[in-house]
């Protein structure tokens, strides 16, 4: 349980700020970024 829990937690930490990232810098790539 406790390595499902760690991957989890990596795959959610490694997601979470790529996606934030992502949403927050899609006005300013205008049609740049896919």
């Amino acid at each position: 349980m406790d390595d499902a829990a760690s991957v989890a937690a990596d795959l959610f930490e490694t997601w979470l700020p790529d996606t934030v990232v992502r949403l927050l810098a899609a006005p300013f790539a205008g049609d740049r970024g896919a």
